[in-house]
């Protein structure tokens, strides 16, 4: 348990040392009371309920009791849409060289149920492991426990096999889904998320302000602030990058449904 603690120390917080207790035969979760407690801290919740029930079930013969034989497991865990480890120049600089927590680099992974680095050697005793979400880990506990696929992939989701289309029969299309990570701001600074500064103008703040005449109608302040935020596309966040892709193929549906094409199902 010492080397799961001193692995831990790389985080902020939302991170936790999951306990089996072979003396109760119980799981427990340990959280430091330095750490905060936020949104990401449920998620850590979701994912202990989770993970412990699929241990159990996958794994009887180490989760038994002692009077059974089986003896404490202890494994650190984090949770949260990215690792909110600490803030170091190294994690700043994205070096890729060397694990930017080298003295914290013990023989205990840490389990992060969320995303990681794309550069793994920055830290790499973080491993990456299912979201706690309906459609990710919690379809991994209702397959361990009735061996069905859940809805979220099952159902809701289209198959090429399915409608016997091929890669090359797909229309390029977009179809996004993001989220504005808090540590984004910190590594490119210039980033902006526009807003609407005056919605009977369609001026736009910053430097997405609209040059030229203002459209009267809404469908002119569409097209216009879709340009103007086509324009500074390098300049947006994730987020609004996403927005600005998913509002081109609509726009680009439209044109093709005026000239008699067909529209990708989407």
């Amino acid at each position: 348990i010492e080397d799961a603690i001193y692995a831990s120390q790389i985080y902020y917080d939302s991170v936790a040392i999951l306990v089996y207790d072979a003396n109760d035969d119980k799981f427990v979760l340990l959280y430091s009371r330095r750490h905060a407690w936020n949104s990401a801290s449920r998620k850590l919740i979701a994912t202990f309920q989770n993970l412990t029930v699929m241990l159990r079930r996958l794994f009887p013969e180490r989760f038994c009791g002692i009077q059974n034989g089986c003896k404490e497991v202890v494994i650190p865990i984090a949770s949260g849409d990215y690792p909110h480890v600490k803030p170091t120049d190294c994690l700043r600089n994205q070096r890729n060289d060397q694990p930017c927590a080298k003295p914290f680099m013990t023989k205990a992974p840490i389990l992060q149920f969320g995303s990681v680095f794309v550069k793994m050697n920055m830290y790499p005793n973080i491993v990456a492991m299912p979201m706690p979400e309906r459609s990710h880990l919690v379809c991994f506990r209702q397959y361990v426990n009735n061996h069905q696929v859940c809805k979220e992939l099952g159902q809701d989701l289209v198959y090429g096999d399915d409608l016997g289309i091929n890669w090359d029969e797909l229309i390029p299309q977009v179809m996004w889904r993001g989220t504005d990570f808090g540590y984004l701001g910190n590594i490119y600074p210039g980033w902006e998320q526009p807003k609407y500064s005056d919605i009977t103008t369609g001026e736009l703040s910053s430097d997405f302000r609209f040059r030229g005449k203002i459209p009267v109608n809404k469908f002119g302040k569409h097209r216009a602030a879709l340009a103007t935020l086509e324009k500074n596309y390098s300049k947006l966040v994730p987020r609004w990058q996403g927005v600005v892709l998913t509002a081109l193929a609509l726009k680009d549906a439209e044109r093709a449904r005026a000239d008699g094409a067909p529209l990708p199902i989407i």
